[in-house]
């Protein structure tokens, strides 16, 4: 399969799940190349569980660009505010399961600014409303397990 056009590999791999396109990466540089572009990581969700801070610098240094990232029982730091603020442009899918923010990392590093593609906001156990600063143009999908923090001052 080396010798197919990289047009016939990436149609192919569009056929694969999440998992297979991850493991079809590994094979060669053309297979990793391949599996990189930006339609083809649409399904695949990065997820930072149980206190994993050091993940986010994997992502210095990487030439992919996901788009979906899921947070589950994590202190929403200036560490992770950070992080968000520099792939905020190319995030689709954004989930917060279980998350505590910490007050005192968004009076210091701000607020998300606008997210221009987020398409997708899951907002589960965690209050993060404080977070952003609302503007997402293009959210199709708001799930939010309790109504409770959501106010109209938040949402203005």
């Amino acid at each position: 399969m080396n010798s197919f056009p990289d047009e016939v590999l990436e149609h192919i791999f569009s056929f694969l799940n999440a998992y297979d396109k991850l493991t079809a990466s590994l094979v060669c540089k053309q297979w990793l190349h391949v599996t990189g572009r930006k339609h083809l990581l649409e399904d695949i969700y990065v997820v930072f569980e149980d206190d994993t801070e050091g993940g986010t610098e994997i992502f210095n240094s990487t030439t992919r660009e996901f788009s979906c990232f899921k947070f589950v029982k994590q202190e929403i730091d200036t560490h992770y505010i950070e992080f968000l603020k520099k792939i905020i442009t190319q995030i689709h899918s954004l989930s917060f399961v279980d998350c505590v923010l910490d007050r005192q990392a968004v009076e210091s590093s701000g607020k998300l600014g606008s997210c221009p593609n987020l398409k997708c906001l899951r907002i589960i156990g965690s209050k993060m409303f404080d977070l952003f600063s609302f503007s997402f143009p293009n959210l199709r999908e708001l799930y939010v397990d309790s109504g409770a923090y959501l106010t109209d001052k938040i949402m203005q």
